[in-house]
């Protein structure tokens, strides 16, 4: 038995070819209009690395967020922010108290001064994270035992606190466990117990 060719209705035939012709014609525009169809990983690599080492990345490599009204106001905020973090003042505070007191006659503190200072050291290498509020607890202390001396702390190089500071950063690693602020600190410690 002979089978009977299928009739396809002019409509659909007309349809398909006008779909076919406008997706044609959709991709010559766009080539004319130079969308490229292979996105270039280098230039974009490039570019992310250059905005990061200018400080305009977000970190821990992550891409930036498009900034939104709050984000816009936070940044204003951040204008005016004048002090460095508190963590980072106290290990300024003691690298620079530790280099004074080693010198003779530099820094002459009476053994009430020395004990008050040893007891606000004692816990700072402690903790596994240092915290704002802890580190700006025990910075005050000292900086309230030493507030005589101002004026040759603030010579060598100490900040007494008075502007703000981001708080939007998650608290650091205690600098105090390790490396050059961990040595200062034992320093000043021994120096304060044993200085008579």
């Amino acid at each position: 038995m002979e089978r009977t060719p299928m009739k396809v209705p002019a409509f659909v035939v007309s349809g398909l070819v006008c779909f076919l012709v406008s997706i044609g014609g959709t991709v010559i525009v766009m080539l004319t209009l130079g969308y490229k169809t292979e996105t270039n990983y280098a230039i974009m690599a490039d570019a992310m690395a250059k905005k990061n080492a200018s400080g305009g990345g977000a970190p821990g490599g992550l891409a930036p967020k498009v900034l939104n009204k709050a984000d816009s106001e936070k940044a204003k905020m951040a204008k005016g922010l004048e002090d460095p973090r508190p963590t980072v003042m106290i290990v300024t505070l003691i690298a620079k108290l530790d280099a004074i007191t080693a010198e003779p006659g530099k820094l002459q503190l009476s053994d009430e001064q020395r004990a008050k200072i040893a007891e606000q050291l004692l816990p700072l290498g402690e903790p596994e994270y240092l915290g704002d509020a802890v580190a700006r607890k025990h910075l005050d202390a000292i900086l309230l035992v030493l507030e005589t001396e101002r004026p040759l702390l603030e010579s060598a190089g100490v900040k007494w606190p008075g502007g703000t500071y981001n708080p939007y950063v998650a608290p650091p690693k205690n600098p105090f466990k390790a490396g050059e602020p961990a040595q200062h600190l034992k320093s000043l410690q021994d120096r304060l117990v044993t200085a008579k």
